[in-house]
């Protein structure tokens, strides 16, 4: 018994000790991140009665306000000492404290909240036995820069008297996706990111996950039914090496909301080597919801089964979403029939591309491979209503001076093999792009598909551009840069390149498709 007790005692000796070598390796590195003025810097581990007399009277203070069991501090004594204190950069740990509130920290006066500058550290408030309002972290901003939009680590876990489930959808916190919120006598939603085979059944009345949706590595028989109430994932969508057909289970859910800023190739919704799925089938899906309008909603469906097929309304509903994609390793769906949105105002026909000759007028959208070849350029005009272009494009052998009439196309989904533009031997053509060109999205199969060839048209043809090819202008937004990427190649746009020249109209066109089309018309 008495070697028990000594291996006790000393384990948690050891425990203690690994415990605060780690926070003093922290804390040097939180103070080495920031250049800062060391009389604003916070030297100590733990807050108490004595390293208090030591904290900075900064606005802005660098440091790890730790909180615990051995801080022997009232709580107006705390604020006293925070009170010149309106941000932090570093980071908080209150755990196992004998805090009920959070009402520690003073926000600004000018910003109307307390910042934590916290992506070096992070937010932990854990295991405190009587806390049971943190409503006050409404008037605190947890706010980070780096390159990846990471966000934080920003936990509340393990509080057992702490009604937690108003927390994350009020103050500041509303616009984080990751936020840990677990073990307390409520929670706001469930962890997306903690679901295993075995865990499935505790989701079973789940209507929002935050962390996102992460289901990898899962290819045993499991009953992915019990996500069928959730409604909103916040944060991405995450789907590895799973034997799911489809993601039809998720049946009651609407919204994926993320937090992405700028043109970073931050992942929103990953599909990736699921070897059997054929289908997305999600039956309500309606929303992308990013923190920010105007900012990059990345996709990525890659590796899946070779049959695995988008309809045309999921198309238009990335599109009406804003959503850009890396790889799209889709077809289109043989029984899927394209339909203009409702909002459409203009009567525009859905058109299927045999040749410019047999193309009708006030075609909206083209489904197949476009090509204008010699003799068509009388003809061109007809595509001076096109907004959509289910194929690719090709220009090739004519007398043409301008291709200004496509300066309507907004959308392009080339899912085919081949380069997604091929503008050859066009001697005459002096302008392709145009200050009013609208393409906006294009989608590929993958980058290689963003191949754009020009080559053996008239020398000034990228004047446009000032030498430069380029499909339209793209310096006034970097989203819009990466939407619509192309990697120009041929002689026009630098070493020449072998070039196919191309026939027919049917061009990676589904069978099934074809019919539909034609009934359309008749």
């Amino acid at each position: 018994m008495r070697l028990l007790s000594v291996f006790y005692h000393s384990l948690i000796f050891s425990l203690v000790f690994c415990y605060e070598t780690q926070l003093e390796a922290d804390l040097d590195f939180v103070l080495n991140s920031y250049n800062h003025d060391p009389k604003c810097a916070f030297n100590y581990t733990q807050v108490n009665s004595t390293t208090i007399k030591f904290f900075p009277k900064c606005d802005l203070v660098f440091g790890i306000i730790v909180i615990n069991k051995n801080t022997d501090l009232t709580v107006s004594q705390m604020q006293n000492a925070f009170k010149n204190m309106a941000s932090l950069a570093g980071g908080v740990r209150i755990e196992n404290s004998n805090l009920s509130r959070l009402s520690i920290f003073t926000p600004g006066k000018k910003e109307g909240y307390f910042s934590f500058y916290c992506e070096t550290y992070g937010v932990y408030i854990t295991n405190n036995s009587n806390l049971v309002d943190a409503s006050d972290l409404w008037q605190t901003y947890p706010l980070y820069d780096n390159k990846e939009n990471k966000e934080c680590d920003f936990r509340i876990e393990n509080n057992p008297k702490l009604n937690a489930s108003y927390l994350c959808d009020f103050g500041t916190f509303w616009q984080f996706m990751d936020l840990k919120v677990k073990g307390n006598e409520e929670d706001c939603g469930c962890q997306g990111d903690e679901i295993t085979a075995a865990s499935l059944p505790g989701y079973k009345n789940s209507q929002v996950l935050y962390r996102g949706l992460k289901l990898q590595n899962i290819t045993d028989s499991a009953d992915y039914s019990y996500l069928s109430n959730i409604q909103t994932i916040k944060g991405t969508i995450d789907i590895r090496n799973t034997n799911l057909q489809n993601l039809s289970f998720l049946e009651s859910f609407r919204s994926l909301k993320i937090n992405n800023l700028g043109s970073v190739l931050k992942m929103s919704f990953n599909l990736q080597d699921n070897s059997q799925m054929t289908r997305l089938a999600l039956p309500v899906f309606a929303r992308v919801e990013n923190i920010e309008f105007g900012h990059l909603q990345l996709f990525n469906f890659e590796n899946l089964h070779p049959d695995f097929c988008l309809t045309y309304e999921e198309i238009l509903l990335f599109f009406d979403n804003y959503v850009s994609f890396t790889n799209l390793h889709a077809k289109i769906c043989e029984d899927s029939v394209l339909e203009f949105p409702k909002s459409y105002v203009e009567d525009l026909r859905i058109c299927h591309f045999e040749s410019m000759n047999k193309l009708p007028n006030d075609c909206g959208a083209i489904i197949g491979d476009v090509i204008v070849d010699a003799g068509d350029e009388l003809n061109i005009k007809k595509i001076d209503k096109l907004v959509y272009l289910f194929g690719s494009l090709t220009i090739q052998n004519t007398a043409l001076t301008t291709v200004d009439q496509f300066h309507r196309l907004e959308y392009i989904v080339h899912l085919g093999s081949g380069p997604v533009i091929q503008v050859t031997s066009n001697k005459q053509l002096t302008k392709f792009t145009s200050m009013y060109n609208s393409l906006t999205y294009l989608y590929t199969r993958s980058e290689k598909n963003r191949e754009a060839v020009f080559q053996d048209n008239h020398p000034n043809i990228t004047n446009a551009f000032g030498g430069e090819c380029r499909f339209r202008d793209t310096t006034v937004s970097d989203v819009l840069a990466y939407q619509i990427r192309m990697h120009f190649t041929g002689g026009d746009c630098g070493e020449r390149v072998e070039v196919v020249s191309r026939s027919g109209g049917q061009l990676g066109v589904p069978a099934g498709i074809t019919m539909l089309i034609v009934i359309y018309f008749v």
